[in-house]
């Protein structure tokens, strides 16, 4: 018999393959999703995507909103909600942090089998994405894809030309792939994980809402000027500043951080063409549908160069003129400039103070377009 004959023969081989067949066999049925890190990204995916189907008996929208980090933190259902009780419609929130279009679309294909009232769909620009753009798929996206429609996801990643490999497909495909990372968090500190699920357990909320912006801390206690000020106030070395906490500081350090470092470049470039690609394929499979789709452009920290951030919005409206909805609502000026950085949790989001001047000034903005379709 041959030396590759006894190897599949061994029976300690057989038992392992057995094992790590068996075991994928328990992932793929579901039986880890419990235990998933809380705020990891496969764990918020599906809360994001699977709450709003439990809950449809409770609130089945009309509108939904769809974006990133942005729109997640930016935006609160409930009281743009309250706002428009007066339109009948219903509203929410299935913005997804730190996800890209390609993901932002499989959810949406997810959310619309059951949503079926859905009429309008509002789409939050990440305005810097057009300059972005990759062309390969980064972990993050593929641990979100990879908890929906897989098959949908393959057909996407060619639809959207994303250069992949196979390591990409068996991330896509195999759990005990996609789970390796949560795996060795669980098994480093399993008792702290099942501390976790016991508290998020109690605390499960009998709300419809994917989530809803808290946050009161602001920038601001921090007291800088430019990026590299705020780089050197917030450094893991420096004191804690009144008003904030370790979590905030770093939040602040890290996209204070990105913002100085990331150089984004201007006019048209080879990744504004692929995004012009992949946004084409957005709107294209909602238009489809028969749902109206919304565009609006967000507000940003006056530090980040506001008078570039109006440049990049003119070349959105220009560049992709014939891919964008008739529909654009501006609230990039919505927030105050007197105290402008009171209302940013750090230099991508918004505090609860923000969310509700940013909910508020879309509800004007919606109740005027919805009146006017009626």
């Amino acid at each position: 018999m041959s030396e590759f004959g006894k190897f599949f023969k061994d029976k300690s081989i057989i038992a392992s393959v057995l094992i790590i067949l068996f075991a994928e066999f328990f992932l793929q049925l579901g039986c880890y999703r419990p235990f998933l890190k809380k705020n990891s990204f496969a764990y918020n995916i599906r809360k994001i995507v699977f709450l709003p189907i439990a809950n449809k008996e409770k609130l089945n929208p009309e509108i939904l909103l769809m974006g990133s980090s942005l729109a997640y933190e930016g935006i609160s259902a409930r009281l743009l909600n309250e706002e428009l009780l007066k339109s009948k419609y219903k509203v929410q929130n299935v913005s997804i942090s730190g996800s890209e279009l390609i993901t932002q679309s499989l959810a949406l294909e997810e959310i619309l089998k059951k949503l079926d009232k859905t009429k309008i769909l509002i789409h939050f620009a990440d305005i810097q994405t057009a300059w972005l753009d990759r062309k390969v798929l980064n972990e993050a996206t593929l641990a979100m894809i990879s908890e929906l429609d897989r098959m949908k996801a393959y057909e996407k990643i060619q639809k959207d030309q994303y250069e992949y490999t196979w390591k990409d497909i068996s991330f896509l495909i195999l759990k005990l792939v996609s789970y390796k990372k949560d795996f060795a968090d669980f098994f480093l500190n399993p008792a702290n994980r099942f501390r976790e699920i016991v508290k998020n357990f109690q605390k499960e909320s009998n709300s419809a809402y994917t989530y809803e912006n808290t946050y009161k801390e602001a920038f601001t206690v921090y007291n800088f000027s430019d990026l590299k000020t705020c780089i050197d106030a917030t450094l893991p070395s420096k004191p804690i500043a009144k008003g904030s906490d370790e979590y905030h500081k770093d939040a602040v350090f890290r996209t204070c951080l990105l913002a100085d470092t990331v150089k984004v470049p201007f006019g048209e470039t080879k990744e504004t063409n692929a995004f012009k690609l992949r946004l084409k394929n957005f709107y294209d499979e909602i238009e489809k549908k028969g749902i109206k789709i919304i565009l609006v452009y967000p507000p940003v920290p006056n530090i980040l160069e506001k008078e570039k951030y109006k440049q990049r919005i003119e070349f959105w409206n220009s560049y992709y003129s014939n891919i964008l909805p008739k529909t654009k609502i501006d609230l990039s000026n919505i927030i105050p400039e007197e105290n402008n950085g009171d209302y940013y949790y750090d230099m991508a989001h918004l505090n609860a103070k923000g969310m509700r001047l940013f909910t508020e000034g879309l509800a004007k903005e919606l109740n005027l377009i919805l009146t006017e379709t009626k």
